[in-house]
């Protein structure tokens, strides 16, 4: 059973990272990410901090997938029906921790790349050096430019997970119960694989605000990704219950059986993650201090360069206002 699941997963995020890739071939750079900008400096502290996040994130969603032992078959508990067709990507917190760790993971090793913490030169032959440099910085532009969503989208999961599942009578019984009776600590798992709303404000501290003000996904573009990331999946999911034999990934959703309920329910959550987004959105455009970290605000970090970013970004950001 874990070994099919694994290769259904490990077909996933191939199929998302091909993805993520082409999108960030493909798109077009941002002046301030250009080689000609000089990037703010990356001091210790903040270059630790990134590193900090991504670990939190990367150990969430190892526990997410990992930790939990399979069900066991005699028992045919509906995630063994569930998990059969397409693997863990009928769940919605396999889908955002797939996205979130994807953007904490890119969005560090871009920061420490561009930053001089990582050396191009001792794993590339020096003819490469310089496409090195420049994936980089398309990486790192593409990881502020979805900022806000990946915050908005970390947030949501916790408050939904909480909502339609801690909170739920059905989903106890299924799993808290199911899995407590066979010495499992269940509870401590799910809780440290769902608070991903921790990632929204400390991936939010390490990055450059002048930087994400003028490059950021604009609120509209914002917006039309949450609908049609949230229309696919319910769609997805309906076409994954008639597959599997009648089984739900959650238990809640049998009280949402009709076409018109599921449009509600989704059209509800994705104005839900909008807003979230937009909080994130008018934090980052906001006045005040180029970094929110321990780091920001004094005059040392400004003597480092950390504090501030080099003038091309910082005017690049007035514009953009």
């Amino acid at each position: 059973w874990l070994a099919a699941r694994d290769s259904k997963n490990a077909m996933y995020f191939t199929l998302l990272i091909g993805a993520l890739g082409t999108w960030v071939a493909n798109r077009d750079l941002e002046p301030a990410f250009s080689a000609s900008v000089a990037l703010p400096v990356l001091s210790p502290a903040r270059a630790a901090w990134n590193v900090a996040v991504a670990a939190l994130v990367l150990s969430m969603g190892y526990t997410n997938l990992h930790v939990m032992p399979p069900p066991e078959s005699k028992d045919k508990t509906d995630v063994w029906h569930v998990i059969a067709p397409l693997g863990s990507c009928s769940y919605l917190t396999f889908w955002s921790l797939s996205i979130i760790t994807q953007y904490s993971l890119w969005s560090c090793l871009a920061e420490l790349a561009c930053g001089g913490y990582l050396s191009y030169a001792a794993v590339l032959p020096s003819n490469f050096v310089a496409y090195g440099e420049a994936v980089a910085r398309r990486v790192l532009a593409a990881c502020y430019y979805a900022s806000p969503f990946a915050q908005g989208w970390a947030v949501t999961l916790t408050l939904l997970w909480l909502k339609f599942n801690w909170f739920e009578a059905r989903w106890q019984k299924a799993v808290i119960d199911y899995w407590r009776a066979r010495g499992v600590p269940v509870a401590s798992i799910m809780w440290w694989a769902h608070l991903t709303i921790l990632a929204a404000p400390l991936d939010f501290l390490c990055k450059n605000r002048a930087l994400l003000a003028a490059t950021a996904m604009p609120l509209s573009s914002c917006y039309k990704f949450v609908a049609a990331l949230s229309f696919y999946y319910i769609a997805q999911t309906n076409l994954l219950f008639r597959v599997n034999g009648g089984h739900w990934p959650y238990p809640f959703l049998a009280s949402f059986s009709t076409w018109t309920k599921q449009a509600a329910l989704v059209s509800g959550i994705a104005v839900a993650i909008c807003g979230i987004c937009t909080v994130s959105r008018t934090c980052i455009t906001s006045e005040g201090n180029e970094y929110l970290g321990p780091w920001a605000g004094s005059e040392d970090n400004n003597e480092e360069g950390d504090a501030k970013p080099p003038t091309p970004a910082s005017s690049l950001s007035v514009q953009h206002k």
